[in-house]
């Protein structure tokens, strides 16, 4: 159990969820280790806590009416903060234990806020658990999970949802605080623009942000979150509120295209919605945005707040690619294998890039489980890697003297592989950096039957955009699969490698690519950056056609993928290199078709950039 300091008050924000509302309770009481006089529940009209959490001796502040979110968390910061012993609130929704956050986090999360540096610290207004940033053309809020190495594992954001913010005084006492009349929908967004507009930071804990990066998209929130509570699609009065406030969002924080760009994406959503009740929530939204109509809508409010028992897993299956949860798994799950037992190898392909590399093997000796030893795949790197061992972790390297792509210079690693004694394979790019934890949180989910071990982690893009699709990213296989399949296809050279031996060749065989919860790897793309060698376009045409012809025969993604390449052609390149690309599809069209392949469009030498640096890094 945590300690929190004093001068931190939790508060928990519930309308409808009793039970939910006692877990968030029990959550702040036993893990995090509040005390009961310094948690206070505010029950947003109808609801309460269960009995249980009632008994704990919290503080309970019932509202007479649903004020929204908007009213009630400025309740609970006012409640919080009439203690004037209170730095910190805790601001918490009544699902926050649903969010997968690392626990107990409070009292480590304020060890390190206090550890910046005092002007820093200064203008610290808010903690969030999840970041995202404005696009600032449309107003749209991108997802972002920060690269390691910020001051305190802290970086700024713009905006994000409540979830579980830490929330400084210092807002609180310059007046800033969330608009009731909003209701529900873009509040929090809005009250977080108003601390960044009073000169104040919004960070986000990158630690948290990393642990639950598989919680970043839409599908996977709504996944966790549809087994003990109605999620967006069985609540259509959502939709709006968000239509209708984000025209106050852009009045207050934005620009004009952001409206445009609103009625565009909404007639997407009208396109996408689930019912006609979801429809008609959003031309009324939009009706009532653009006429600046405010407050609480008493068509549209909440119905029911959480399911009154918990769903079975026969009711909510898993989400698709997604591993199964402790409680999901079968009756008929074998012991977990011992670690010692199964031997691993880390296998790093790498061209002309040694610090890159040397990152890469930091991270890997880094591991809380290391590996046994590594392979490094040197594909005619000048000059050539020399390397024994880094950290104490036995590094053998495997030179190629010519460059073979990823797809010879991945099979050349999966030959040695089979070679060896080893019983697994992690597989990473050089420019894949693996957080401390990625190996052993892949192992864990292996270990139950590690010969069908075929497992990847999430890739955080230098954007902090979340990859999910299957590369060289870091995954972990099994030698009895690589056995089993063969090699990569070196003959593809470069593009689509990945996709026919990760995407069709290993799930056709019989083991699908499984995402694993909390496995991460931050992907620097350092050979990125400047225009596409016209080679790519060769490459690229062929190998997709070819896969799609020859392999998969099937049309698959193939259209769109070939549009959009053709695209890229004409309207980015300029000058001589337009029709250079073209051309180099046109011959990569014609090979493809015929299913010619191997290395036959010269190439250029690729050199690495510089990674880019930690969000607030100097």
């Amino acid at each position: 159990m945590g300690t929190v300091p004093a001068g931190v008050t939790a508060a928990v924000l519930t309308h409808m969820r009793p039970r939910l509302a006692g877990d968030a309770v029990r959550y702040l009481l036993d893990v995090e280790g509040f005390p009961p006089e310094r948690v206070v529940v505010v029950v947003n009209g109808e609801g309460g806590v269960d009995a249980d959490a009632e008994s704990r001796g919290v503080r309970i502040c019932r509202l007479p009416q649903n004020v929204g979110p908007a009213g009630g968390f400025r309740r609970a910061l006012e409640e919080a903060f009439a203690d004037p012993g209170t730095r910190w609130a805790y601001l918490c929704e009544d699902d926050v234990t649903l969010l997968q956050l690392p626990a107990p986090r409070v009292a480590g999360l304020l060890e390190r806020v206090e550890g910046l540096e005092p002007a820093e610290r200064a203008r610290v207004g808010a903690v969030v658990a999840f970041g995202r940033r404005f696009v600032a053309r449309s107003g749209h809020a991108e997802n972002v999970v920060p690269r390691l190495g910020s001051p305190g594992e802290l970086a700024p954001v713009d905006v994000t949802t409540w979830g579980a913010t830490l929330v400084a005084r210092r807002g609180f006492d310059a007046g800033v605080l969330p608009d009731p009349a909003l209701f529900f929908g873009f509040e929090d967004f809005d009250y977080y623009c108003a601390l960044r507009q009073a000169g104040l930071t919004v960070l986000v804990d990158v630690v948290t942000a990393r642990r639950v990066a598989h919680l970043q998209t839409s599908a996977a929130r709504e996944a966790a979150l549809r087994r003990d509570r109605p999620v967006d699609d069985e609540e259509p009065w959502r939709a709006y509120y968000f239509a209708r406030n984000f025209f106050a969002l852009a009045r207050r924080h934005g620009r004009r295209s952001w409206i445009a760009w609103h009625l565009l994406y909404s007639l997407r959503r009208l396109q996408l919605a689930a019912s006609p009740a979801e429809r008609r929530a959003i031309v009324d939204g939009l009706v009532d945005g653009a006429r600046g109509r405010l407050g609480p809508d008493p068509r549209y409010l909440r119905r029911q707040g959480e399911h009154r028992e918990r769903a079975t897993t026969e009711e909510v299956p898993a989400a698709a690619g997604e591993p199964l949860a402790a409680d999901e798994a079968p009756d008929t799950v074998p012991e977990p294998a011992r670690r010692a037992d199964h031997r691993i190898v880390a296998m790093v392909l790498t061209h002309n890039a040694p610090e890159t590399l040397a990152r890469c093997l930091r991270a890997v000796a880094g591991q809380d489980l290391r590996p046994d030893a590594v392979l490094v795949v040197d594909n005619a790197s000048s000059p050539a890697v020399a390397i024994d061992d880094v950290d104490g972790l036995p590094v053998s390297v495997l030179r190629s003297d010519a460059n073979t792509g990823p797809a010879g210079g991945w099979a050349l690693a999966f030959e040695e592989f089979l070679r060896g004694d080893f019983d697994l394979a992690w597989v990473l790019d050089d420019d894949m950096i693996a957080d401390p934890e990625c190996l052993a949180t892949l192992w864990s989910a292996a270990a139950s039957d590690p010969k069908a071990a075929f497992l990847f982690p999430r890739a955080i893009q230098g954007d902090g955009s979340v990859g999910e699709w299957g590369s060289w990213c870091g995954f972990l296989v099994a030698r009895h699969i690589v056995e089993q399949v063969g090699v990569p296809r070196a003959e593809l050279f470069w593009w689509a490698e990945d996709n026919e031996y990760c995407h069709w060749r290993i799930p056709q065989a019989g083991y699908p690519r499984r995402l694993v919860d909390g496995a991460v790897v931050q992907h620097d793309a350092v050979r990125r950056g400047g225009g596409v060698p016209t080679w790519k376009y060769y490459y690229e045409a062929r190998n997709m056609l070819f896969l799609h012809l020859h392999v998969m025969h099937r049309v698959g993604w193939y259209p769109r993928n070939v549009t959009k390449l053709l695209g890229r052609a004409l309207l980015r390149e300029r000058g001589r290199r337009r029709p250079a690309a073209l051309w180099a599809m046109a011959r990569g069209l014609a090979d493809g078709l015929a299913g010619r392949l191997g290395i036959r469009y010269p190439i250029d030498a690729m050199h690495e950039g510089r990674p880019p640096a930690p969000a607030g890094a100097p």
